[in-house]
């Protein structure tokens, strides 16, 4: 899409910021994707903001739902693709690269697509029963993200659509009983399953197609720079950037996913998970770059209160993204300010 600048006073509910707004001091006032509403466009009048970067729309309501209901089903027929190339797998068969391809190609398609989109459909599909195969396409969907914001060149994010949707592949080898236990896996089930990515290194060795950064990325994602991962505890400086991108894709989906044994834990307290242990376990720039980003499109959702009470996101303080501004009931209050957490997203 393309930007253009214009007067606070020409800014309308729904425009979507372009670029960071910055106060006079230099504080970063609102992130880069949000869209304006009524208490962001007051916050910026009361900071004597006179101009912002926003995105020139040039499409009508309904081709953005025309765009969306493709994108939706693009991200469907992935997911019906990785889940025949993993079934194949699991009965023995060689890795189908032409199938891993027209996956990938799918979802390069939309490189260049509105990001809402893209947060809206991850969010809106999940299905608890089909987790295998939807978290591979969420994962390449989320290192997709991540190296666009990182500023990675095409070539690149490419890779990265290509290591997200192929980094669990090893799970085809997993015996599914184990892969779907409700109950807690024993010792010796979870080191079968901390073995999956040994497995998928080997699948896509057999393979003359694939790149050496992608079969690093499938064989390290489970590999932390504190060195706490497996399978080899290498040290941070063997970890590669396309490695550490799909690492944090892959937790995020994780938390964020309804599982066979678990409910999911809302964006906000991935987030936070991100910013206090997880500052020693992942790389820092890639996790800022996918906070920050993704924060930004959480604004104008709807949430339940852990007071029972529900609410709108009106604003994500860039200085304090775990203390979104809501308005709930006429009222407008920071969640720190109440004690209050999220719940659910709505």
């Amino acid at each position: 899409m393309l930007a253009v600048t214009i007067q606070i006073c020409e800014c309308s509910e729904g425009d979507i910021l372009a670029a960071d707004v910055f106060s006079k001091a230099g504080v970063k006032l609102v992130a880069c994707d949000t869209m304006l509403n009524f208490f962001i466009l007051q916050k910026m009048r009361q900071f004597d903001i006179e101009d912002v970067d926003v995105y020139n729309h040039q499409f009508s309501t309904d081709v953005s739902q025309a765009q969306y209901k493709q994108l939706e089903s693009g991200y469907r027929e992935t997911a019906v693709l990785v889940k025949n190339i993993i079934n194949e797998l699991a009965t023995g068969k060689k890795l189908n690269w032409d199938k891993v391809m027209e996956a990938s190609e799918i979802i390069c398609q939309y490189i260049n697509d509105n990001n809402d989109n893209i947060i809206k459909c991850l969010n809106n599909i999940k299905i608890t029963d089909e987790y295998t195969y939807l978290h591979s396409v969420n994962v390449a969907f989320y290192s997709m993200l991540i190296a666009k914001w990182m500023g990675l060149s095409e070539s690149e994010i490419k890779k990265a659509v290509q290591a997200g949707f192929l980094h669990d592949i090893g799970k085809a080898r997993v015996p599914l009983d184990v892969l779907n236990k409700k109950s807690p896996l024993t010792k010796e089930e979870f080191n079968l399953i901390k073995k999956h990515p040994i497995y998928g290194y080997y699948i896509l060795d057999d393979s003359n197609f694939v790149d050496i950064d992608i079969k690093r990325a499938v064989l390290l994602h489970h590999e932390r720079v504190n060195r706490s991962g497996y399978p080899f505890n290498i040290s941070a400086e063997n970890i590669g950037m396309l490695t550490r991108i799909v690492s944090v894709a892959d937790v995020y989906d994780a938390m964020t996913s309804d599982r066979v044994y678990k409910r999911k834990a809302t964006p906000f307290a991935a987030f936070e998970m991100f910013m206090t242990e997880g500052y020693t376990n992942f790389d820092t720039f890639v996790t800022s770059e996918f906070v920050n980003h993704m924060s930004a499109y959480l604004t104008g959702s709807t949430v339940l209160l852990s007071s029972g009470e529900t609410g709108k996101i009106v604003y994500v303080p860039p200085q304090d993204l775990l203390s979104p501004v809501i308005c709930s009931n006429g009222d407008y209050f920071g969640l720190r300010e109440k004690g209050l957490q999220i719940s659910d997203l709505l």
